[in-house]
């Protein structure tokens, strides 16, 4: 119940994140320009890499919390807090200096042809980066709760930041750029003084302060760079694409951050479900239960490969009504041309979460790191390929190859080198569900027949995979909270 309770506070996150991607587009784009709303939504996407200097620090501070409960080591819990603390802090220095770098060279970023926003641009870019330097100094703290397992916390106030800062955003939209950034900076201020309050009420922050032995912080600093290591690997593969349809074609980036926010909405949500998963895959493997691990990642990687089919399928036969209704005739060829292709690659990007998350419980993260630059590396050579031979639609193109071959390392390199702690094998994800999916989509461009077909097998075995497993393996004993 613990788990489903934390995973539905993650959903809820997810949710008012996808506020951008779902609700504000149809209302922004009748009342701007086409460069206006795309300066915008470049300012939104590039001002975001910022965010990639958290060095994942709160998955490290929810890892490490969830670890020393299990182990009642309150010490070093405020330990990690303070280790935490004082990275975000150096972070986000680092992040001002970005800032202020990407405000002074915007005009060899993009091309844009409206005087008025030329001279605009560098303004609203460092305000709205800004924004997102505040935004690395939550992440200590909302670690800190998901480690204890209150998701809730950072949800209700990343969704009470999010509603008001798209609401203002709607209001105040005919009042200019220059405004909108400076309303994105102060919510995000808003949201910090939120989380500081709350966290300042909790006893771990006064038994910081007074805390007299700094321990060896090492292994949480090695872990962070771990997981930064893997986060340059995930800012490649979709990080980066915002920036280079707007170095090659700027007019595009209104319709491509429409269609990549849609999918990255998608996947957003089954990661935002997902991620407690770290909290419990890390109890089994503090009480070595790694058959657990592999079994719940089997178990769901067959039901994401059936929900994503399902997904697949849906998407293919309401797309036109959805598209139709949802923007105005200008944006909707451009942005269903995106969505597409971007959907083929988010469903194979999915089956990723589980093991990526369990990667990251069992603290072997740095010793899939290359795989996550492969992965990264090979989108990013690719998208500026492919950009540049036959234009920004063809980008796509290059996050779905990206994901296959990540897909692939994991199956073929990283389950060999993880064994121990991860007993998975090639075989155990080659069941019936994922087999569905990869010949569903590709027969859905032959004779969708035949992907109708396979989705109901594959609902059929999806129902008896499901009735036969058995729950009770996820349950991980909880101590006190700190």
């Amino acid at each position: 119940m613990k788990f489903l309770f934390n995973a539905l506070s993650n959903i809820i996150n997810g949710s008012a994140n996808a506020i951008f991607a779902l609700v504000l587009p149809p209302l922004l784009i009748t009342k701007m320009s086409l460069e206006e709303y795309a300066l915008w939504s470049y300012c939104l996407q590039t001002g975001a890499l910022i965010g990639y200097l958290n060095l994942g620090v709160q998955t490290a501070v929810g890892r490490y919390v969830a670890l020393y409960k299990e182990k009642n080591d309150n010490e070093s819990i405020l330990n990690v807090i303070r280790t935490a603390d004082r990275i975000l802090y150096l972070m986000f220095f680092i992040g001002i200096l970005a800032s202020i770098m990407l405000s002074l060279n915007i005009q060899y970023l993009v091309k844009i042809s409206q005087q008025d926003l030329v001279l605009l641009a560098p303004d609203v870019i460092l305000i709205v980066s800004i924004g997102y330097c505040v935004s690395l100094l939550l992440n200590s703290y909302a670690g800190y709760f998901v480690g204890i397992r209150a998701n809730h916390v950072p949800m209700w106030i990343n969704l009470l930041s999010k509603v008001i800062l798209g609401f203002l955003i709607v209001i105040f939209v005919e009042k200019g750029l220059f405004f909108l950034s400076l309303i994105f900076l102060i919510v995000n201020l808003l949201a910090y003084f939120l989380s500081y309050i709350y966290w300042r009420r909790q006893n771990v922050a006064s038994l910081i302060s007074k805390l007299r032995h700094y321990s060896d912080s090492m292994q949480f600093i090695k872990f962070c760079l771990g997981l930064s290591v893997w986060n340059l690997g995930m800012l490649l593969v979709t990080g980066m694409n915002s920036t280079i349809v707007g170095y090659y074609s700027f007019s595009d980036v209104a319709y491509f951050t429409i269609a990549n926010g849609l999918v990255m909405a998608l996947i957003g949500f089954v990661s935002a479900g997902l991620n407690p998963l770290i909290q419990v895959f890390t109890g089994m493997h503090a009480n070595n239960k790694s058959k657990n691990i592999a079994a719940v990642i089997v178990h769901l990687n067959n039901v994401l490969s059936f929900l994503m089919l399902l997904f697949f399928i849906m998407y293919h036969s309401v797309n036109d009504f959805i598209f139709t209704n949802w923007l105005t005739s200008e944006y909707v060829g451009p942005v269903s041309d995106f969505v597409n292709l971007l959907i083929i690659s988010a469903c194979v990007r999915v089956l990723n979460v589980p093991y990526a998350l369990s990667l990251i419980a069992t603290g072997n993260q740095s010793k899939a790191l290359l795989g996550a630059l492969i992965e990264g590396s090979s989108n990013f050579i690719l998208a500026l390929i492919l950009c540049s031979l036959w234009g920004v639609g063809y980008l796509p193109l290059a996050m779905i190859i990206s994901s296959i071959i990540g897909t692939l390392y994991n199956v073929f390199v990283n389950m060999s080198l993880m064994k121990n702690d991860i007993p998975l094998y090639k075989l155990d994800l080659l069941s019936f569900q994922p087999v569905c999916l990869l010949f569903g989509i590709l027969f859905f461009y032959i004779n969708p027949i035949v992907s109708y077909g396979l989705l109901s097998v594959s609902f059929i075995s999806f129902f008896y995979t499901y009735k036969g497993f058995d729950f009770s393996i996820v349950k991980v004993k909880t101590e006190k909270e700190v």
